[in-house]
């Protein structure tokens, strides 16, 4: 079975924004498929609020083609969902969009959504959606399907010893770490095939995927790629070939600023936007080049995490090494910190984790620097 979209339609309650495909886009059921694409337009004019969020999601399929019982008959497409479809699915979704950033969702259909019926001669003649189904699938036990950052930076640590690596689950050393705010993943070194590996709290149960360096295309810069891979959901061998579940974007830490300092932390906001923001704090040597741009090489890096309370002042560090990164929930402190003088975009002093653009963190013991959050 497949599926026909004409557009792509999401509502954060304010305006709705929608994506028209043209041609119509064929998407097979049961299977991983390409993607699609929607720009949403977001005004941070006021340089605070730069997301928006979409709990409401509208499922628009124009057709659906469907093999009847005889394998010898050419497919039927049917355009008749009495009256089933679109089918506008209110708070079913929490989707947080961020200025500048790339964020995914996921929506899974298979043909167990529709309930196809068929004439005395058994070819299809029209198809009733089940939303119950949907629900079943993209939201169980009354949960929300879940928009995450997709976009990753990416930090080089191909210039620390390798007993300060994070390791792959075969074993093997990773030449680059991946951070989002809403997830972490390893790389192999450039000139290998790319592995790539999306981290989860079990260890011993990373997502499969590669990684493709940035390129030029047309004269212009084109960010890396990464693909996840996941288990053929059409066949019940698991043996067989992995087919891409999930693709994304990653950028060299260095693009998050146009200037860094040599010991930079960079902060990571999830896609809830809370109180929680990831950290990478970096040791880095800086060297400048004839175009006046600069490169930077890596030489000490730890990951963390901040949690803010804005209203008490008292918004904490806490650090770990590199190597744990692959250490799932069992990570080892190893410094601890706080982080002050919060501004917003404009210079002013920040209300609110969301509004914080720039800040000063102090190492207890140790040394302070500044504050860069990954945003636009």
């Amino acid at each position: 079975m497949w599926g026909v979209f004409k557009r792509v339609y999401f509502d954060d309650g304010i305006s709705g924004v929608i994506h028209d495909n043209l041609p119509d886009i064929t998407i097979q059921l049961n299977a991983y498929s390409t993607p699609l694409q929607v720009n949403v337009p977001v005004d941070c004019r006021l340089g605070v609020n730069d997301t928006r969020r979409f709990q409401d999601y509208t499922l628009d399929i124009s057709s659906i083609i469907v093999q009847g019982s005889d394998e010898s008959r050419p497919p039927t497409t049917l355009t008749d969902f009495n009256g089933t479809m679109p089918y506008n699915f209110l708070g079913i979704a929490d989707i947080r969009v961020f200025q500048g950033r790339r964020t995914g969702f996921q929506v899974f259909l298979d043909s167990s959504m529709f309930d196809v019926n068929v004439d005395e001669a058994d070819v299809p003649v029209s198809a009733t959606f089940r939303p119950d189904r949907f629900r079943e699938i993209n939201a169980p036990g009354g949960t929300q399907m879940q928009g995450f950052l997709a976009d990753y930076l990416s930090f080089d640590i191909s210039q620390l010893p390798d007993n300060q690596k994070p390791r792959f689950v075969d074993g093997d050393i990773a030449e680059r770490i991946f951070f989002s705010g809403d997830g972490y993943a390893i790389g192999a070194s450039p000139t290998s095939p790319n592995k790539f590996e999306g981290l989860t709290l079990n260890t011993f149960e990373p997502i499969e995927g590669h990684f493709a360096l940035p390129t030029i295309l047309n004269g212009k810069p084109v960010p890396g790629d990464y693909s996840m891979l996941s288990n053929n959901p059409s066949s019940i061998d698991p043996n067989n070939a992995k087919l891409i579940s999930l693709v994304g974007i990653w950028y060299d830490h260095f693009q998050a600023a146009k200037d860094m300092t040599e010991t930079q932390m960079i902060a990571f906001p999830r896609s809830r936007d809370d109180n929680i923001q990831d950290v990478v704090l970096l040791n880095q040597t800086k060297t400048q080049n004839a175009d006046g741009t600069f490169t930077y090489s890596i030489n000490g890096l730890k990951w963390g995490y901040i949690r803010y309370s804005i209203d008490t002042g008292n918004n904490q560090l806490f650090l770990y090494t590199a190597r744990e990164l692959t250490n799932g929930g069992n990570a080892e402190t190893v410094a601890t910190g706080k982080i002050t003088d919060l501004k917003t975009l404009n210079g002013g002093a920040a209300l609110t984790a969301a509004d914080v653009r720039t800040a000063t963190y102090t190492i207890d013991g140790g040394t302070s620097g500044s504050v860069l959050v990954f945003r636009n």
